[in-house]
């Protein structure tokens, strides 16, 4: 028999045992072996032993049949750490010799039936996302929102444009080259330039790398390493005046998290030209060109969990698969239910994030953390009822006592800090008062007894 039937049939059926395709051709099981010896590189083998599965190769992003997959490290040097293989009738399989879950996927053997999710996660996101789809939308008629890129285009993205994403992959040969030629601009003097920087990022949307979130930010090398910089709007406007409290709420909120134990980057508050900059060193790079691993929860969520519930959440279903440290749980915990403590509603799952190990992963440092609740919505001040968090038996009150406690040492920073606005540092009051009569208050299990 042609070994173009066993393709035609696996370019149907997808992914198929050796006994699957005997019984389809009608052949002996020798005959099956034979014919995939025959079919030679057309057919892609994952598994092992009775596990043994067969697909089609297909070709993909319109660039081949197989990518290598690279992983820079902190002395950026590249390591050859895996293939993608595109099989039909769609999906990937990932080829490498480690068995680390993360390679491996929810499929443990390192199929996927869409493009892998650590990939996925690299798309454009967010502001600078936004950007960068509009800048390239010329070349590659890409949709300008990333989030409607099909895994196609994704893959094609990070082909061609892939040099400086989050994390530290890189997909194919063409985007690692482009990693080792390029030179990045030291910016001398930071905080002196970053008006500048904000008005060339606000003005042109120029390309870089594709740091996720909505508020308006750029990325530089300084002198200190790679940074990501928030700023505020221009002018005096009540919305204006909004964004630069919360981002000086944000670094009192990572410098409580500091002191409580909990990992966050460095950071530093800068007053420039009319609006605040809050620089925010990135966890994932180091030095000029060192790079260090970093995926979204919600990425992770998707392949190991498929919920996409809260921080709390989420971690006890990887905690529960092995895929998560019980330490990292707590931290994860605490930080779920410090967010809430201080009207942080935007705790969605892209606002944590975890680097990959050998057996599972490990929560890295703490950001986006501050009261949005209280962030401008379509030019509007939000005012919303501050409610401090229900006590959960379920959680303990060890949990609700001590992220209640920081909670209250947080908006009672914010009630005296004088580069906050009157208006906010009275919210901060209002919020502290409410924290401190609910710390107070007797556990409703109390009651009972």
């Amino acid at each position: 028999m042609d070994s173009k039937a066993l393709t035609g049939l696996l370019s149907h059926r997808g992914w198929m045992s050796s006994s699957e395709i005997g019984d389809r051709l009608g052949l002996s099981q020798p005959s099956v072996s034979r014919l995939i010896r025959r079919a030679g590189r057309t057919v892609v083998r994952a598994g092992q032993a009775r596990k043994t599965r067969y697909a089609a190769r297909r070709t993909a992003f319109d660039a081949g049949d197989e990518f290598p997959l690279f992983a820079i490290n902190q002395h950026g040097a590249p390591t050859l750490i895996a293939t993608l293989h595109p099989v039909a009738p769609g999906g990937f399989y990932v080829e490498s010799s480690s068995s680390a879950p993360w390679l491996r996927g929810e499929s443990a053997v390192g199929t996927f039936e869409d493009l892998p999710y650590f990939l996925q996660d690299l798309r454009p996101q967010g502001f600078l996302g936004r950007r960068i789809a509009k800048a390239l939308r010329p070349e590659t008629g890409f949709p300008a929102n990333p989030e409607r890129w099909s895994s196609d285009q994704v893959g094609r993205y990070l082909l061609r444009h892939g040099k400086d994403l989050p994390g530290n992959l890189i997909l194919g040969e063409r985007a690692l080259e482009a990693v080792q030629r390029h030179q990045h601009e030291i910016v001398p003097d930071s905080p002196a330039v970053y008006p500048e920087l904000a008005q060339r990022i606000m003005a042109a949307g120029a390309p870089g790398s594709s740091a996720g979130g909505e508020q308006p930010k750029f990325t530089a090398l300084t002198d200190q390493g790679h940074v990501i910089v928030k700023f505020s709007p221009m002018g005096e406007s009540a919305e204006s005046q909004r964004w630069r409290d919360l981002l000086v709420s944000e670094w009192h909120a990572l410098e409580l998290l500091r002191e409580h134990g909990i990992e966050t980057p460095r950071t530093s508050l800068h007053s420039l030209g009319g609006r605040v900059y809050l620089e925010i060193e990135r966890f994932d790079r180091m030095g000029e060109h060192g790079r260090l691993p970093s995926l979204s929860l919600t990425a992770i969520d998707m392949e190991f969990v498929g919920a996409l519930e809260s921080w709390s959440q989420s971690g006890e279903a990887l905690a529960e698969q092995g895929l998560l440290r019980r330490d990292d749980l707590g931290r994860l915990r605490w930080l779920d239910r410090f967010g809430e403590w201080i009207a942080n509603n935007d705790r969605h799952l892209g606002n944590v994030s975890l680097a990959p190990t050998r057996s599972g992963y490990r929560l890295l440092p703490a950001y986006d953390m501050l009261p949005m609740a209280f962030a401008p919505i379509r030019g509007e001040l939000m005012e919303p009822v501050y409610q401090p968090p229900i006590r959960s038996y379920r959680d303990g009150e060890e949990l609700w006592q001590s992220t209640g406690l920081a909670a209250a040492a947080y908006w009672r920073r914010l009630s005296e800090e004088p580069r906050l606005s009157g208006a906010f540092r009275k919210i901060a009051l209002a919020c502290l008062r409410s924290v401190e009569s609910a710390l107070e208050a007797p556990a409703p299990w109390d009651r009972l007894s």
